[in-house]
């Protein structure tokens, strides 16, 4: 059971309708049962690990905070960290290498557990004393299989909370629930029509199909995740519970750096807070205690590059244990720290030699640096093996040189493109075309509050007209079938 599927959509009209209807005190248990319900669907024996990782956590949570010795906290959490890291990795190599299934939404409930038994550590927060709710953190419905990766002190609460009915969340989660499946459904997926060959096999393809295949998938990818964020949010909301967005217009950043600040936001600051400001600490501390002649002080830029590219190795790793993502990984934390080591140089270059009339070409020239090296780096992310993604990537840095000699050719530029995609499929790449600019339009107003203000600030004919048109756009473009959201394969 996904959660595009009818299945899921009988399941969350009884949830709704029983959370509505039933006690406060009793709607907590009701989220847990069916979380538990929707996990147990993806399999018998992954229920089981997840149960027992949850068991796990919970008695080392109260272990520390039972005892004064804090080496026997130590203890506890580096067992829980061992069982919970020893998921990842147990299950990402047999996966990587045997192409096999991860269990639903592995990457994502053992790091909200990893940061609940390290804020528990810390004392940031107390542990939980009921296993109940401690569950319900982990197995929460709408987050279980994608996220958002949210903290349990931001979360639980919010269970216990007094639920009244609210008619402006219910409509607000009802219009981000549709938002989402206009870009999954009409967006994402119809995009995939054209991705997905030509990273299956890149080699039949020519470098105008290839470049337009690797545009695509930075829209497509995008649209995909963001639009599984905007369900889970909704469904959140119908209920009562606020869960953080992930996105932030990410596409718009002006650098590398802003670009993770907007981009899956609840896994850029779970990243910040559980690895790359402990390495740095532990870099610095390092560092302090060999130099001579307090040469550390002199030595941020070095603790960074050390500390931003090894957390983008893991987030890589993150994603699956495959040449490709740690190589996504890796690029990522050497942009991060060109970046950080340029920062006050470029600063300088900037006041020195941009006039203010040239500010806002000069930011929307950085904009499309930013979008092209992340896009270039989606290469990585998507080929199936490092050799395909160093063939697509040198075909994309070529293709200036194929179009300018493409000019004097006897098709000119339509040479560059698959025969299919400008014969018989031409019209769905024209629906494509609509649809990244329709993504383009998307990506500016996506901050919810935006989205909302666009719908309740027209009169009320505009507002259920637009509501119509998304339905009818839905109906009538929607690639329906079995397409699984891109991140819940980690």
């Amino acid at each position: 059971m996904h959660i595009l599927s009818v299945e899921f959509l009988l399941f969350l009209m009884a949830v709704l309708g029983g959370y509505t209807f039933a006690p406060q005190r009793v709607r907590p248990y009701l989220l847990l049962v069916a979380g538990l319900f929707f996990y147990f669907q993806s399999g018998t024996v992954y229920f089981a690990i997840l149960m027992g990782s949850i068991l796990i956590d919970y008695l080392c949570s109260t272990g520390i905070n039972r005892t004064d010795s804090q080496k026997e906290k130590r203890y506890y959490l580096l067992f829980s960290l061992f069982c919970n890291i020893g998921l990842l990795i147990g299950f990402h190599i047999p996966a990587s290498l045997f192409h096999l299934i991860l269990p639903l939404g592995l990457s994502f409930y053992v790091f909200k557990k990893i940061s609940y038994m390290v804020d528990v550590y810390r004392g940031v927060i107390l542990p939980e004393k009921n296993p109940f709710l401690l569950g319900l953190y982990v197995t929460f419905f709408p987050q279980i299989e994608s996220g958002p990766i949210q903290r349990a002190g931001d979360l639980i609460p919010q269970f216990l909370r007094e639920y009244t009915f609210d008619y402006g969340k219910i409509t607000g989660g009802l219009k981000l629930i549709a938002w989402g499946l206009l870009k999954k459904i009409v967006i994402a997926d119809r995009l995939a029509m054209f991705t997905n060959p030509v990273f299956r096999n890149p080699g039949s393809y020519p470098s105008g199909g290839i470049g337009l295949a690797v545009l695509f998938y930075s829209f497509q990818v995008y649209a995909d995740f963001s639009g599984y964020t905007d369900i889970a949010v909704g469904i959140a909301q119908i209920i009562g519970i606020d869960i953080p967005d992930n996105f932030n217009r990410p596409y718009s950043a002006t650098g590398i750096a802003q670009f993770w600040r907007r981009w899956h936001m609840t896994l850029s600051t779970w990243l910040r807070d559980y690895l790359f400001l402990p390495l740095a600490v532990f870099f610095s501390n390092t560092i302090k205690h060999f130099s001579k002649l307090n040469a550390y002080k002199h030595m941020d830029g070095l603790i960074y590059i050390f500390s931003s590219t090894l957390t983008m190795t893991l987030c890589g790793l993150w994603h699956g244990f495959t040449w490709t993502f740690m190589v996504w990984g890796f690029f990522h934390g050497i942009l991060l720290s060109l970046a950080f080591i340029t920062r006050k140089s470029r600063k300088h270059l900037r006041k020195k030699l941009i006039p203010k009339t040239m500010k806002t070409p000069y930011k929307y020239i950085r904009i499309l640096l930013t979008f092209s090296n992340v896009t270039l780096l989606w290469i990585f992310f998507r080929a199936q093996t490092l050799q395909d993604a160093w063939f697509l990537l040198r075909r994309v840095i070529m293709l200036p040189l194929d179009i300018f000699n493409s000019l004097t050719g006897k098709d000119g530029i339509l040479s560059l493109m698959p025969e299919e995609w400008i014969g018989k499929s031409l019209s769905k790449l024209i629906i494509v075309i609509v649809c990244m600019i329709l993504m383009y339009i998307i990506h500016y107003i996506q901050p919810h509050d935006g989205m909302r203000e666009m719908f309740s600030k027209r009169h009320r004919v505009i507002r259920w007209m637009l509501y119509v048109l998304i339905i009818v756009v839905i109906i009538n473009f929607g690639v329906f079938g079995d397409v699984p959201f891109i991140y819940t394969q980690f």
